[in-house]
């Protein structure tokens, strides 16, 4: 575990190093538990015309959008603090 200084000069606590040791063990155990005890009821397919007419086109564009826009307002909002 590393402390850095911030810009803003508030330390924060790094562990970068920590943490990627136990990400990579961790996600493949969760993985193999998932694959393993994870049963889901299977539904029967439908034509892929079907699925396109019942897909939320305008929720996914909301989505996209909203995110976007929440992520360049946090990187303007950094830059004008880092002035």
């Amino acid at each position: 575990m590393v402390l850095l200084n911030s810009p803003a000069g508030h330390q924060s606590l790094f562990c970068s190093s920590y943490l990627n040791d136990f990400d990579s063990p961790i996600g493949g155990v969760a993985a193999i538990v998932l694959f393993i005890f994870l049963k889901l009821n299977p539904r029967q397919s439908q034509p892929f015309r079907k699925n396109l007419a019942e897909f939320d086109f305008i929720g996914l564009v909301s989505i996209v959008f909203g995110n976007i826009c929440l992520l360049m307002g946090l990187s303007f909002a950094q830059e004008s603090c880092m002035r």
